[in-house]
């Protein structure tokens, strides 16, 4: 099924906006122009970004933003989910979608997760014909980025 990622983002937003709120991080979707269709499933892509937003959630601070957006470049669409947590570790970096693979967990040990999240993200966007990146600076926050190939405008 081919589905417009920025109608996915708006749906995954509306889900965790009251989450957000209380948790005092502001949530917001960057450059609302519509790209080219992807061929997903829109359930396991909710499921995705799910674990990408709570997990976003989870370490930024109060007053930090996680900010979701699309972008598309040479037949390929972008989906990103960025925040302005703690960063994740360069040399964490490469693992970080590896199964029960988790980020020092002496610095977040009130954060519980089984280090499945990311392994089960990657797993299913691929499954789905996508890539999954990551870029992070310590400090700064961590961008997550999910890349499909583009199947053309809305029939």
């Amino acid at each position: 099924r081919h589905i417009q990622p920025l109608a996915l983002l708006r749906r995954a937003a509306s889900l965790f906006q009251h989450h957000a709120e209380q948790a005092g991080i502001t949530l917001r979707i960057e450059g609302g122009e519509e790209t080219d269709l992807i061929r997903v499933d829109e359930d396991r892509m909710m499921q995705v970004m799910d674990n990408l937003i709570s997990n976003a959630l989870r370490y930024t601070p109060q007053g930090g933003v996680v900010t979701l957006s699309v972008r598309q470049e040479d037949g390929r669409v972008n989906l990103l989910v960025e925040d302005t947590g703690s960063g994740i570790p360069p040399e964490e970096l490469p693992h970080i979608f590896e199964r029960f693979h988790r980020v020092d967990a002496s610095r977040h040990p009130e954060s519980g997760g089984s280090g499945l999240g990311l392994a089960i993200v990657k797993a299913l966007v691929e499954a789905q014909g996508g890539r999954v990146g990551a870029e992070s600076d310590v400090g700064k926050g961590t961008r997550i980025s999910l890349i499909f190939d583009a199947v053309g405008k809305s029939e």
